[in-house]
C-alpha cells in the first residue's frame, strides 16, 4: 500500500472495517453502527436513554434515528416505550442475551485486527487512535 495519509488510511480501514463486520452481523440482523446503540444502551443502562439522546450521541437526524431503531425493534434488540411521565420522550432499551450474541462477533472482530501485537503495542494503538479522534476538533 502506498498511501501514506493518515486519513486516507484510516478512511480504508474504516470502509472494509465497517463492509467486513457487516457481514458478519448480518445473520444476526444488525449493523455494525446498530451494535454501536446497543453498546451505548448497555453503558448507559443505569439511567433511562431517550431516542433524543441517542441522536445526539451518533449525531444523527431524528428520522435517521427512528429508521434504525424501528429496524431493531423488529428484530428483538430493543424495546422502546413512551415516559408514563412524558409522552414525548421516547425510552430504549436492550435485550441483553441478543446483544452478548452480537457481542461475541464483535469480539472476534477485534482479536482478528489486534492480531500481532502485543498487550503493549495495543494500547499504544489504542492511544494513538484516541489522539487521532481528539485532533480532529482542531480542523476548520
Amino acid at each position: 500500500m502506498k498511501q501514506k495519509h493518515v486519513g486516507f488510511l484510516l478512511k480504508l480501514i474504516n470502509d472494509r472495517m465497517t463492509n467486513k463486520f457487516n457481514k458478519l452481523l448480518k445473520e444476526r440482523h444488525i449493523t455494525a453502527k446498530q451494535l454501536q446503540i446497543v453498546e451505548f444502551l448497555k453503558a448507559n443502562e443505569e439511567r433511562m436513554v431517550t431516542q433524543k439522546d441517542l441522536e445526539v450521541a451518533f449525531g444523527v437526524s431524528h428520522p435517521t434515528i427512528s429508521r434504525m431503531l424501528k429496524e431493531m425493534e423488529k428484530n428483538g434488540f430493543i424495546h422502546t416505550h413512551f415516559n408514563p411521565k412524558n409522552r414525548t420522550m421516547k425510552i430504549i432499551e436492550y435485550d441483553i442475551e441478543k446483544f452478548h450474541e452480537a457481542e461475541e462477533h464483535r469480539n472476534a472482530v477485534e482479536d482478528v485486527l489486534s492480531g500481532g501485537f502485543t498487550p503493549e503495542e495495543r494500547a499504544q494503538l489504542l492511544q494513538y487512535l484516541e489522539r487521532v479522534y481528539r485532533n480532529i476538533e482542531y480542523l476548520p
